[in-house]
């Protein structure tokens, strides 16, 4: 199935409608309406029916599960949600949180996905379904919905899990997890590692000795034996699974980390933001975590880039 950027059209006109293109520039504007990219970073989506609970937990990644059902549609991405969905759902921009909420438990969430997916405007999806398994829709049922070609990045470490859910002894995990990664690579188009979220960045990079591992996968298959979730994150496993040497997988690999805090650091450290008076710095930047910060910086780069050729190229 290829996934060719070539596709004819774009964003929908429920989109272009719903004000999402709007910004300042028409030729962006324009470019944006026609545009097919591929989205490299997708999970399938929950089927059937969503309570309102339910929707308000999909919109946060808290721990404290009483604290987001308290802030409910009220957050920001809650606010942005209502505003930029409601008109793909024939509801008013502006409608509140009940009224979205109550309409949209109303829609089983593959109707959603044929109205919205499509309006996304993407000529593929690379779809990590590593994320709650089978409780999500498969690549080709999420490529259905989107009209559009699905393919599988698989993640290293749910390979693991599965193996260890399955395996009788820890002699034989490193020969299983190889065979299993070999089956479930074969048809993906990527491969991706969630090692720095489980364990961070320092670590050694070496692959572990076979008596490292083997022990390490005993004292995992005794905790999942003793009711523990199947979920690796010994240092020693992280380092099987991922940088071990012997494993060899032919699709790209991605590293998903903190970007965060990680990127956040390094940039910080290295653009320096254009001064249009005295002509200096290298990029853009804004100071305060704030949206509006956000969007006025976007606006000034494109006006840089559009209206004063001269700064940009001495910028780049």
């Amino acid at each position: 199935m290829p996934l060719s950027s070539e596709v004819p059209g774009g964003p929908g006109g429920a989109l272009a409608a719903s004000g999402v293109i709007a910004g300042p520039h028409r030729g962006v504007d324009e470019l944006l309406t026609r545009a097919r990219f591929i989205d490299h970073h997708v999970h399938g989506i929950l089927r059937g029916l969503l309570p309102a609970d339910q929707l308000i937990r999909q919109l946060s990644e808290s721990d404290r599960p009483s604290a987001a059902a308290v802030a409910g549609m009220d957050t920001q991405l809650g606010i942005a949600v209502r505003r930029w969905t409601a008109p793909l759902l024939g509801l008013e921009p502006g409608v509140p949180a009940d009224a979205w909420l109550a309409h949209r438990a109303t829609l089983d969430n593959e109707s959603v996905g044929r109205l919205m997916l499509p309006e996304e405007g993407a000529a593929a999806l690379l779809v990590d379904t590593g994320f709650q398994g089978s409780s999500l829709t498969s690549p080709d049922e999420l490529g259905a919905l989107a009209g559009v070609p699905a393919r599988e990045v698989v993640r290293l470490e749910g390979v693991a899990e599965r193996v260890a859910a399955t395996l009788p002894e820890a002699a034989g995990f490193r020969t299983a997890l190889r065979e299993a990664l070999a089956v479930a690579t074969r048809d993906a188009v990527g491969v991706k590692s969630v090692l720095a979220y489980r364990y961070g960045f320092d670590i050694d990079p070496t692959p572990p000795s076979d008596a490292e591992v083997m022990a390490a996968a005993g004292a995992w298959l005794r905790a999942i034996e003793g009711g523990a979730r199947p979920r690796v994150d010994d240092p020693v496993l992280l380092r099987a699974v991922g940088p071990d040497q012997k494993v060899v997988i032919a699709p790209p690999a991605t590293m998903s980390c903190p970007m965060a805090d990680v990127l956040g650091e390094w940039l910080r450290d290295t653009v320096q933001p254009f001064n249009e008076y005295e002509k200096t710095g290298n990029g853009f930047s804004f100071a305060n975590y704030s949206s509006d910060e956000l969007i006025n910086t976007l606006y000034f780069a494109i006006d840089v880039y559009y209206n004063r050729k001269e700064d940009w190229t001495t910028l780049i």
